[in-house]
């Protein structure tokens, strides 16, 4: 066959490939249309009981349309892979040409037609969605909406950029009527962009209100009927879902309760849910969608036939500590608390100035003296005028400490004191001066604390030294009771010292003194105990371990999630020591209150302080206490409120 006639037979097979490709890949995007497709079809086939009768028969309930979309979903990536293979063949064959001009006018031809079909299977894709488009558009179907449950425009603002989660979840199937919607904001939203003020309170979506969605800026609507909103005439009332009550108690949790339950008691319908960038951020007032790649949410799930009237249920093994009603024994060697001393011989010293004067006149005027803080001499100094008339000088035991100027009738000897004659000086005047050096308070090292010695009332840090060495020991251990590491008792004279934590790790405590006063015997005999532990029922958890209770399904978040306080009423923590006063009760301190709350003799506040969470999609409650759980009441428990 000559080489033209051969290149033409090549090109034709080419095409009929490409052609077959975008014939499939027509049919590919019509029958991608799941929502209203299957919808139809339920309704007519099924009478909307397709998943009930498929669940009887054996069989799925999966659209066939569907499926044979998959399929060609399937045989387009396949000729992708051929595609890719064929460039890569071409891009072999040059490269092992060796210069052979027939073997790179091959590879050539390869590779321009590898990339020919490919562009001409992408550009058929583009074409052909643009126009089912348009004519879903022109009879109000809204364009080519993707498999349910699938990627979609919308769903990048999930989890990556402000959304944190949603309930239903997209694609989620078989959902109740009587659902409600939740959302889940990365940080707080303005309520006035999410609800009107319906009832006139001044307060927008708040716990107690009926204040509706604002249409422009979030719709809720049946998927085969499309967005109304998004229509020319901009009724959104023709399809979409208005009377919807906005809830939320944070700003960035929202709930949107129905008026009446959604769905058909005969079929199960598609819903989508679309949240607009015209809902503003708290902060800025900007549109909550600004910063992700589409500028709004959009998500899809199918509302079942039926009503779910069972609440929800905690799940079998779903608390965490899981119940535990014993006390577990300790059988092993017992861990022992670090141990050390202090003891006062001598008074520590505590802070005094610098002292100097008056001056004595040996020969000469009268002098007064100003004494420098730096000094650290003590005893008596002798200044002298030397002949001529205009030097003095510092001596010690007739040794010379240094030598001044006189200025005015006054000397200044630095690291000692100056001195101002009150009249002139002549040679050989002299005056001997007493002076007495500054002396440092001495201090005390425990752990990471350092305390001062003073002479009056101690302020923070510091401690008072006093004349009598037993009033200094109290004086000890009463300022370290507030120490975190250590705790002290006086004995006389003596400060025992003993670590909080008992183990090796109290060995480490630092116990020093600069007083030459006090003799320190240093923490030591600190030994870690074994874990050998008879367990009853359940290991005793840490004291600051978490409070986790899981459900079998999504639970409303505005309930259960928030300060104690807030959610006291539905859910609560409260203390199991046996003899504990509930609220009003008296008390000493938070331990004899059924909470941790003793205020001015009273219980108060019959609930943990602390903080719900919600995660896990809604179907998961952890409290985390403001207090780490006292180590001598080892057993709690949860009093729930059903509402």
């Amino acid at each position: 066959m000559p080489a033209r006639l051969k290149n033409l037979a090549n090109k034709k097979i080419i095409l009929a490939v490409l052609l077959f490709a975008a014939i499939f890949l027509c049919l590919g995007v019509v029958f991608s249309e799941p929502v209203s497709a299957q919808s139809n079809a339920n309704q007519l086939l099924w009478g909307g009981q397709q998943g009930t009768i498929g669940k009887i028969i054996g069989l799925g309930d999966k659209d066939p349309r569907i499926i044979a979309a998959k399929i060609i979903r399937v045989f387009i990536g396949f000729l992708g892979i051929i595609a890719l293979g064929l460039i890569i063949y071409g891009g072999w064959l040059w490269m092992t040409s060796n210069g052979d001009e027939q073997k790179i006018d091959k590879a050539k031809t390869v590779l321009k037609n590898a990339a020919i079909g490919l562009a001409i299977i992408l550009a058929s894709f583009g074409i052909v969605t643009f126009i089912i488009n348009k004519l879903f558009e022109a009879i109000g179907g809204g364009g080519v909406p993707t498999e349910p449950g699938g990627a979609a425009a919308g769903l990048g603002a999930l989890g990556s950029c402000t959304v944190e989660t949603v309930y239903p979840q997209p694609g989620q199937r078989e959902v109740p009527r009587n659902t409600v919607v939740i959302i889940t904001f990365k940080e707080e939203v303005d309520p006035a962009s999410v609800c009107n003020d319906t009832d006139g309170n001044g307060t927008f979506c708040g716990s107690g209100d009926k204040d509706k969605i604002i249409p422009n800026n979030i719709r809720f609507f049946k998927s085969n009927d499309n967005d109304s909103c998004e229509k020319p005439n901009n009724d959104c009332a023709v399809s979409n879902i208005i009377g919807t009550t906005a809830i939320t108690t944070d700003n960035k949790t929202f709930v949107f309760m129905f008026d009446q339950n959604i769905g058909s008691p005969s079929e199960y319908i598609w819903y989508t849910a679309r949240f607009t960038n015209d809902i503003k951020k708290k902060s800025d007032n900007k549109g909550i969608f600004t910063t992700c790649f589409d500028k709004f949410m959009r998500w899809q799930f199918e509302v079942s036939n039926k009503i779910d009237l069972t609440p929800p249920q905690v799940e079998n093994n779903g608390v965490f500590p899981y119940p535990d009603f014993f006390k577990d024994k300790k059988v092993g060697a017992a861990a022992l608390q670090a141990k050390g001393d202090i003891t006062i011989n001598n008074q520590p010293k505590f802070y005094t100035a610098a002292t100097a004067g008056p001056a004595a006149v040996i020969a000469g005027p009268a002098a007064a003296i100003t004494v420098d803080q730096s000094n650290k001499e003590t005893g008596t100094l002798l200044v002298a005028i030397s002949a001529d008339k205009v030097t003095a000088t510092l001596n010690k035991n007739a040794i010379k400490l240094g030598s001044q100027p006189v200025n005015n009738n006054s000397v200044n000897f630095p690291g000692y004191f100056s001195i101002k004659f009150s009249a002139n000086v002549s040679a050989g005047n002299s005056w001997s001066v007493p002076i007495t050096a500054e002396v440092k308070a001495d201090t005390l090292v425990i752990g990471t604390k350092t305390y001062t010695f003073v002479a009056g009332a101690p302020t923070g840090d510091q401690i008072q030294s006093n004349a009598n060495n037993n009033t200094t020991a109290g004086n000890i251990a009463a300022v370290l009771a507030a120490h975190p590491d250590v705790s002290a008792l006086a004995a006389g004279n003596k400060v025992n010292i003993t670590a909080k934590v008992a183990g090796k790790i109290g060995n480490s405590i630092a116990l020093s003194s600069n007083s030459a006063g006090l003799a320190i015997v240093k923490m030591a005999n600190g030994t870690d105990g074994d874990d050998n532990v008879q367990v009853f029922i359940k290991r005793d958890q840490p004291r600051n371990s978490a409070i986790q209770i899981n459900f079998n399904e999504a639970i409303l978040p505005i309930t259960v999630s928030g300060k104690a306080s807030q959610v006291s009423t539905y859910i609560r923590v409260v203390n199991n020591k046996a003899g504990a006063g509930g609220t009003g009760a008296g008390c000493a301190n938070n331990n004899d209150c059924q909470s941790f709350n003793c205020n001015a003799g009273a219980c108060v506040d019959n609930f943990l302080a602390g903080k719900f969470v919600v995660s896990n999609v809604y179907r998961t409650v952890e409290f985390l206490s403001d207090n780490v759980w006292n180590k001598r009441l080892r057993r709690k428990y949860l009093l729930f409120t059903a509402r």
